[in-house]
């Protein structure tokens, strides 16, 4: 990225995954049931592309969803994106999460803080066929949905069950 000159832009709340440790333990964490009744997997917000890679052997349909037109142009120019079965959705995902609505799909996020609710609220009425999901927020922000009672926590519960499973410096 040193050659594009580009950093993580705090206008997008961005913060990148790069520890395998963590990367692993994503991966590991997805529920394998859901996982197999799903088609595809989609990712929200690829950055530099390093949960990209490993979602990407489990050789499913890969949809893509990503603002920045650094890190577009960054998995563009990668061989492996024209080998895999991917597509990429660019620009804000709020406007673009629709388009997966007749796809049974288990979806990940690092999701950025300060559009957590409405990123999650549109994926849950969006897409009707969501097998599972794994999502990166803020540590408050996976307390209130699961520890605290709220209207957002009552609200996503009628879709389906949300743990909090690891914090993450």
């Amino acid at each position: 990225m040193d050659e594009r000159n580009a950093n993580p832009l705090k206008k997008w709340g961005q913060n990148f995954i790069t520890d395998p440790n963590t990367l692993d333990f994503i991966i590991h964490s997805m529920d394998k049931e859901a996982l197999s009744q799903s088609d595809s997997i989609a990712e929200i917000g690829i950055g530099l592309g390093a949960l990209t890679h490993k979602l990407a052997l489990h050789q499913k349909k890969l949809f893509l969803f990503e603002i920045d037109p650094v890190y577009i142009e960054n998995m563009k120019s990668m061989e492996y994106f024209h080998s895999t079965n991917s597509v990429l959705f660019e620009g804000d995902v709020l406007e673009n999460i629709n388009k997966l609505e007749n796809e049974k799909v288990y979806l990940m996020g690092n999701l950025p803080y300060y559009i957590t609710s409405e990123i999650i609220t549109s994926c849950l009425k969006s897409i009707p066929h969501l097998t599972g999901a794994i999502f990166m927020v803020q540590k408050e922000f996976a307390d209130r949905i699961c520890n605290e009672i709220s209207s957002l926590s009552i609200f996503v519960s009628a879709f389906g069950k949300f743990s909090f499973l690891k914090k993450i410096s």
